[in-house]
């Protein structure tokens, strides 16, 4: 195949669109193929079309397992593990979907593993100076936010772990940072949104892992019921915690408009680099491309001269990094 020919994927046939190849170790495949690869799996480009194949069939096995799959408990909020306890399966779903996502359903003897992660950030708040540029308090201070994460080991023949967020996010508690052990009550911490919230996904975080670990050893899943919050962090509103809400809000306040000033900057740069990107988009196998390679091909250009941009990938690959920034930042971002 040359060099300018048009891409066909080598599953559906269906040719290729620009920024729509995900390449193989031996081959080619369009995004809606790729798409219908377990979303845990992330050997693809050292993935043969064979491989790929079987991998195929075994999805649409799949759905017929998610479809005979009767959920008898559900843990979480945002992704959430499902479970039958009948057939001892189980899968992880972010979607209410789940004919259309199609998860993968795995057995209770597949878990070889399961930790639950807590990541912390640490954010310095800013002040300004006399003369209105960024200034840290003296003496600093941080605001504190954390991710909960499980991390699942499986034994399986397409991916062996499976990780993701309970918290679907960062938690803020904001100045607060969070003890090992938390104890809400006996460590003498006001319940602001962002503690409860804290607590109520350390508790979710814990019943999925315990839940998991006795799926592992073959015992009695533990009940709900052990992982409820207890009474003691539901306290009335004191006025304490009223100023420490107003003063977390004007922190808060202050905070959106110095990042606000440096997004602003951003953007600018953002609509900078689309006119590059336009440019570099139409220059990408036009007629001025092709000869501009063959002419690097028949050893007319300088040797000193730099042509990253002839080179079949290099382009290429800032177009589908700038695609990908582009979703991220349609995902991440809705105003």
């Amino acid at each position: 195949m040359g060099l300018f020919d048009k891409k066909y994927c080598d599953f559906c046939g269906n040719k290729i669109g620009l920024l729509g190849n995900k390449k193989l170790e031996d081959g080619n495949m369009c995004r809606e193929c790729a798409a219908k690869l377990s979303p845990w799996f992330s050997e693809r480009r050292q993935s043969t079309k064979a491989e790929i194949t079987e991998q195929l069939v075994y999805r649409e096995e799949n759905k017929k397992a998610v479809a005979d799959f009767h959920t008898t408990r559900s843990i979480g909020r945002h992704t959430r593990l499902l479970i039958d306890e009948d057939a001892k399966k189980f899968m992880i779903a972010s979607s209410a979907r789940l004919p259309d996502a199609n998860p993968d359903i795995l057995t209770y003897d597949q878990i070889t593993g399961c930790s639950l992660n807590i990541d912390e950030s640490r954010h310095e708040l800013k002040t300004k100076d006399q003369e209105d540029r960024p200034a840290s308090y003296d003496p600093p201070r941080y605001e504190y936010s954390y991710n909960f994460y499980v991390e699942l080991s499986v034994n399986h023949p397409y991916f062996d772990r499976m990780r993701w967020s309970v918290s679907n996010g960062y938690v803020k508690t904001g100045e607060n940072p969070m003890p090992d052990g938390l104890n809400m009550h006996q460590d003498g911490l006001s319940v602001s949104h962002g503690i409860k919230e804290y607590c109520e996904y350390l508790q979710m975080g814990n019943e999925i892992k315990a839940v998991l670990e006795a799926m592992r050893l073959g015992d009695s899943l533990p009940a709900a019921e052990e992982f409820a919050l207890t009474p003691e962090t539901e306290e009335p509103v004191a006025m304490k915690d009223r100023i420490d809400r107003i003063s977390e809000m004007e922190t808060r306040l202050n905070q959106a408009i110095l990042w606000l000033d440096e997004m602003e900057k951003t953007l600018d740069s953002y609509e900078m680099i689309q006119e590059d990107v336009r440019e570099l988009s139409q220059y990408y196998g036009s007629e001025a491309w092709k000869e501009d390679f063959q002419a690097d091909e028949a050893g007319l250009l300088p040797e000193d001269l730099v042509r990253g941009v002839l080179s079949e990938d290099g382009i290429h690959n800032v177009l589908e990094r700038f695609d990908e920034c582009c979703s991220r930042i349609a995902d991440s971002f809705h105003c």
